[in-house]
């Protein structure tokens, strides 16, 4: 956050705190740290393991930082990508502040939306999940 200034706002306190909705713990752990040293008011949210209540309306987060990955299916969490979206939409619903809200993590799973209005096999591989015999060559 910044300052009319432009210079960082230090000692702003939040009347909640900040949700990390994350999927694989070993991706944040660095993140997590941080927070902790920097006595951030924060909570982790494991999305394997979240339930919410339909019916709260007060939120619980002032801010929720989105993180679950598109690729949980390959960890056999793949129905947490479709509970992500609704829960997205749920915080959004009651006016928390998402970064990678749901029209983000729409456009981000897109392809696995797409997989499941077709007959594709059961499991999806990227053209080239193999890079080394991968014809598409990225120049950038």
């Amino acid at each position: 956050m910044s300052g009319t200034s432009g210079a960082p706002m230090r000692g702003v306190q939040l009347s909640k705190p900040i949700g990390i909705y994350y999927e694989h713990p070993d991706w944040y752990r660095p993140l997590f740290q941080q927070l902790d040293a920097r006595g951030v008011n924060w909570k982790k949210i494991h999305a394997g393991e979240h339930s919410f209540d339909v019916a709260l309306r007060e939120p619980e987060y002032s801010l929720i930082f989105n993180r679950m990955s598109p690729s949980a299916w390959q960890r056999g969490l793949g129905h947490v990508i479709f509970y992500t979206l609704n829960y997205l939409q749920h915080l959004e619903a009651q006016g928390v502040r998402v970064v990678n809200g749901s029209r983000a993590f729409t456009h981000e799973t897109s392809t696995v939306h797409a997989r499941s209005r077709m007959k594709l096999p059961r499991h999806y591989n990227s053209p080239c999940s193999n890079r080394s015999a991968c014809p598409i060559q990225r120049r950038w």
